[in-house]
């Protein structure tokens, strides 16, 4: 839940998810990009680094208030997405060429938010930006997947990148 109010003061998930190109036919979608951005990037912050693991988290509660938007006895009684569902996020995000640009951006934008709160009103004159791969095991020939000699299988490997500025003033 912390994340949550985190992500939805700063409206990182929201601001990144309207500017993403969605291919989905309307009539068909379950879930909004926002709430599988939400669900993919709380459970990777949470600890939970395969997408099998968001089966685990389906019907978990606190996950599904702090993904949905949805109002009601709704969120207790439905599940949230699967991983296939999170596994066409993924593509989604990867193969189609706006969504690319769109995280690319979002990534160097969501770094000056935090670079502006961490600050405190005050300038931040230095800080740390750590990026590093993020292996995932994947089946089959999913797009994206290549053999790693270092982990002798088959992975996917996004990018994380995580940042720390001490609030300094210059």
């Amino acid at each position: 839940m912390l994340l949550r109010e985190a992500d939805h003061r700063l409206g990182l998930t929201a601001d990144l998810a309207s500017r993403l190109s969605d291919p989905r036919r309307a009539d068909r979608i379950r879930y909004t990009q926002v709430e599988l951005l939400r669900q993919h990037i709380y459970a990777a912050a949470l600890g939970y680094a395969h997408q099998d693991d968001q089966d685990i988290l389906a019907h978990d509660v606190a996950m599904k208030l702090a993904v949905w938007d949805r109002p009601g006895r709704k969120v207790a009684d439905e599940r949230l997405a699967s991983q296939p569902s999170d596994w066409r996020l993924i593509e989604r995000l990867g193969e189609i060429k706006p969504n690319l640009e769109a995280t690319r951006e979002a990534l160097a934008q969501w770094v000056g938010r935090h670079q502006r709160a961490a600050g405190g009103g005050r300038k931040v004159t230095h800080g740390t930006l750590d990026i590093d791969p993020f292996p995932i095991e994947v089946h089959g020939k999913q797009p994206g997947g290549a053999y790693h000699g270092y982990y002798r299988k088959t992975i996917y490997q996004p990018l994380v990148a995580s940042h720390w500025w001490p609030a300094t003033g210059g």
